[in-house]
């Protein structure tokens, strides 16, 4: 297949997934998404740098995924889709069969958890800004107490300051699932929820594949 520049239309969700799979193996990307515009599709990988939009239309995307559901490990990724304003949303993960994860950048589970409300507490330190725009993104930001008094299911909490610090072991405490985000190490303030509360502590590193994630048991 010869070489397609993004501007130029694309008439097929072959010619769209032979160009994605091509930039996800330049870039060492293991997360893609694929996000329906008006009359393209946005492109983003989890080793960051520039988005790519290509000139697809967002109807062809279901196709797509049917494309990559039917040839299943064939194709080397797994596809997840999801309902946005224009159309179907894709989420590509590189398909891996080692048991213990090689690049731990998969965020996936702890974004879902969070959704789904699993109780305790989540610190995040030094998230990229990947994760930030599509992972917190829905989580409402609890500034302040009156912010803590009306918590109504997950809330974000800013783990630089020692009130955001506070207000996040309080909720976690009242059963209320929190997401402290911090962009420095603050040291182990979680501890006083050791043994009462489940609490997942993850610390994000540059890699030269991009981000990853390294968990410490808690």
């Amino acid at each position: 297949m010869g070489m397609i520049k993004p501007d130029e239309p694309i008439t097929s969700a072959s010619q769209l997934w032979w160009l994605v799979r091509s930039e996800a193996d330049r870039r060492g990307a293991h997360h893609v998404r694929l996000i329906p515009l008006d009359t393209a599709v946005e492109v983003l990988f989890d080793t960051g740098g520039a988005t790519r939009d290509f000139a697809f239309s967002p109807a062809g995307l279901p196709a797509l995924a049917m494309r990559l559901r039917r040839v299943k490990q064939k194709s080397g990724w797994h596809v997840e889709s999801y309902p946005t304003g224009f159309g179907t949303a894709l989420h590509l993960l590189r398909v891996r069969s080692e048991s213990r994860p090689t690049h731990p950048n998969d965020w996936t589970g702890l974004v879902r958890s969070v959704r789904e409300g699993t109780n305790g507490l989540v610190v995040l330190i030094r998230p990229d800004a990947y994760t930030a725009r599509h992972a917190l993104v829905n989580v409402p930001g609890i500034m302040n107490a009156d912010d803590w008094k009306a918590q109504n299911g997950p809330g974000l909490f800013d783990a630089d300051e020692s009130e955001g610090r506070e207000l996040a072991l309080h909720a976690a405490l009242r059963g209320a699932p929190a997401v402290a985000v911090s962009s420095r190490d603050q040291g182990d303030w979680w501890n006083a929820l050791e043994g009462v509360i489940p609490v997942r502590v993850l610390k994000a590193y540059r890699t030269s594949r991009g981000y990853a994630w390294e968990a410490y048991p808690c």
